[in-house]
C-alpha cells in the first residue's frame, strides 16, 4: 500500500480521501492502483524550486494559485439584493512561470465559491473564474487528474478571496489600533489586490508510467525576465537567507576564537596553579 500524506507548512491543505472520518493532514491509504499525491505548502516567502524535481521516490511540479481583486469604478458598480457590488476578482491556479502544462495532467478543474455563484467547471487553461462581489470569503479549487494520476477524489486547494489590503496591529497607527475591532478601521480599499501561493504537487513513488507524463508536461527551458512577478520575491529570499548565512558563520568564529582563548587561559591557570603547588612543597 502506498501512503498519501500531506505536508504543509504555512497554508491548510487537504487531501480527500475515501474515508471521509479521517482528519486532514493525517496519514491516507489508498490502494495500489491510485496515483500518490502530496501538497508541499509553502509561501512566497520560501525556497522556490522552479519545474519539476525528480528523483526516485518523489516527482514534483510547481503551481501558483490565489486571486487578483479589482476595485470598480462608480458607474461600474451595481446593487443585488440591496448589496452593492464593488469589485471583480479572479481566482486562479497556474503553473509556476508557465513551466509546465497543467493540461496535460489534470483531467477538470472545478472552483468552488460562494454559494450565490455556481460551481466551474474547466477541462482547459487558463484555469481561472471571474465574478463580481464585495465580501471576503473562503473558496476551493479541485484538482481531477489524467491517467495515470487518476483518483477518486480531486485534491483540494482552499484559499480566501481577498478584496481589501488588511492592516496588521503592527504597522497600525495608534488611532486604529484602538478602532481594530471596527471592519472599517481594519482594512484599506485600494484599486488593485493580488494574493497567491506557491505550492507542489507532489507525485511519491511515481510509476514509469507518471515520470514520463510529467517529463512531457515540462516544458523546459524557461525564460526567466523582469516581468516575472514570482522571481523577485524568489530573489529576495535567497538574499536574506544568503545574508543571514554570512551572519551566522560570522557568529560561529567569534564563538570558536572566543572558546579557543578561553581554553587558552584555562590552561595557563592550570600551569600556574601547578607551579605554585610546587613552589609551596
Amino acid at each position: 500500500m502506498r501512503p498519501v500524506y500531506i505536508r504543509g507548512v504555512e497554508r491548510d491543505v487537504e487531501l480527500i480521501s475515501e474515508d471521509d472520518n479521517k482528519m486532514p493532514n493525517e496519514a491516507i491509504t489508498l490502494k495500489d492502483s491510485d496515483a500518490v499525491f502530496a501538497l508541499r505548502t509553502l509561501t512566497m516567502r520560501s525556497a522556490i524550486i522552479p519545474g519539476p524535481s525528480n528523483s526516485l521516490r518523489e516527482c514534483s511540479l510547481g503551481i501558483v494559485y490565489g486571486n487578483s481583486a479589482r476595485l470598480l469604478k462608480e458607474n461600474e458598480q451595481i446593487v443585488k439584493n440591496g448589496s452593492k457590488y464593488t469589485h471583480e476578482w479572479t481566482f486562479y491556479v497556474k503553473p509556476y512561470n508557465d513551466s509546465w502544462d497543467m493540461s496535460a495532467l489534470l483531467r477538470e478543474v472545478v472552483f468552488v465559491t460562494d454559494p450565490v455563484y455556481p460551481s466551474t467547471r474547466l477541462t482547459q487553461a487558463p484555469y481561472q473564474v471571474t465574478h463580481i462581489g464585495w465580501g471576503e470569503y473562503n473558496a476551493s479549487v479541485q484538482l481531477f487528474f489524467n491517467k495515470p494520476f487518476s483518483t477518486k477524489r480531486p485534491l483540494v486547494l482552499y484559499h480566501t478571496i481577498i478584496l481589501v489590503q488588511s492592516l496588521s496591529q503592527k504597522n497600525a497607527s495608534p488611532a486604529t489600533q484602538e478602532g481594530l475591532e471596527d471592519r472599517a478601521q481594519n482594512y484599506i480599499v485600494v484599486p488593485f489586490i493580488q494574493t497567491e501561493y506557491y505550492d507542489e504537487i507532489v507525485v511519491t513513488s511515481p510509476t514509469p508510467e507518471q515520470r514520463d507524463a510529467i517529463g512531457r508536461a515540462y516544458r523546459g527551458n524557461v525564460t526567466i525576465g523582469p516581468e516575472c512577478p514570482y522571481e523577485l520575491p524568489r530573489e529576495r529570499t535567497i538574499a536574506k537567507i544568503k545574508s543571514v548565512k554570512k551572519e551566522i558563520e560570522a557568529e560561529i568564529a567569534r564563538m570558536k576564537k572566543e572558546i579557543l582563548a578561553n581554553i587558552r587561559e584555562c590552561k595557563e591557570l592550570r600551569s600556574s596553579i601547578v607551579q605554585l603547588n610546587m613552589t609551596n612543597l
